[in-house]
C-alpha cells in the first residue's frame, strides 16, 4: 500500500474520531459501531440459527442496503477469542465499512487489499502512534493496555516507532499526526 493510500485511511480514522468526539484510548468501538449501524451476531448464536460459519475466519460483515434509509451491517464475529483480540477484530470490520469495500465488487486480487487495508485502518484506530509518543505508552505491555489489544498487535505497533521516529526526525510531524495530537489533548501528559 502506497503512502497516499496510507494517507487517506488515516483521514477516515480521524474523521470518524472527530465526527463521534472520541479523544481517549482505548476506544470506544460500540460508539462507533453504534453511529454506523452496525449489530452484531456471535458465531454461535449464527450457528444456532443455522447460519454456516466459513473456517478460519474472525468475523465478517453484511450489509443491507436500503433505498429509505442508511445502510445497516450485521457484523458476525467468533465469540471464542480473547477480548483484545475481539476489539482487533471489531475495528477490521469497521475499517472494511468505513473504507466501502462492503460496497464493491470482489475477486481474490481485491479482496488482498482490502484486507490489507482494514488491517492498517484497525491499526490506525485502536494504536495511534502519535498519540501513543506523546502518552509514553511506547512498550508491548503499554501499547497492549493503553490500548485494549492483544500483546501480538502490540508488538507489530512496538515495531512502528523506529520508521515514526525516524520520519518524524528528518521531516517532523505530519498533518495526520497532528490533527491525531489534537483530537487526544485531553490525554497529553500534565508537566
Amino acid at each position: 500500500m502506497n503512502q497516499a493510500r496510507k494517507n487517506q485511511i488515516k483521514n477516515k480514522v480521524l474523521l470518524l474520531l472527530a465526527g463521534l468526539h472520541i479523544s481517549f484510548l482505548p476506544i470506544d468501538l460500540d460508539q462507533i459501531m453504534d453511529s454506523l449501524l452496525v449489530k452484531t451476531l456471535s458465531f454461535s448464536a449464527a450457528c444456532s440459527r443455522g447460519i454456516i460459519i466459513p473456517e478460519g475466519i474472525e468475523g465478517f460483515t453484511v450489509i443491507r442496503q436500503r433505498t429509505s434509509a442508511p445502510s445497516q451491517y450485521l457484523l458476525v464475529y467468533r465469540d471464542d477469542i480473547s477480548f483484545e483480540r475481539l476489539r482487533w477484530t471489531l475495528a477490521h470490520e469497521i475499517g472494511h465499512i468505513v473504507l466501502g469495500h462492503l460496497l464493491r465488487p470482489r475477486d481474490s486480487q481485491r479482496e488482498a487489499v482490502f484486507e490489507e487495508e482494514a488491517n492498517y485502518f484497525a491499526k490506525e484506530l485502536l494504536m495511534p502512534l502519535p498519540v501513543l509518543a506523546m502518552i509514553g505508552a511506547r512498550s508491548v505491555a503499554d501499547i497492549s493496555r493503553v490500548c485494549g489489544v492483544s500483546y501480538e498487535a502490540a508488538q507489530i505497533r512496538a515495531r512502528d516507532f523506529e520508521r515514526y521516529d525516524w520520519y518524524r526526525l528528518k521531516h517532523g510531524d505530519t498533518a495526520e499526526d497532528l490533527c491525531f495530537l489534537a483530537c487526544f489533548e485531553q490525554m497529553r501528559p500534565a508537566e
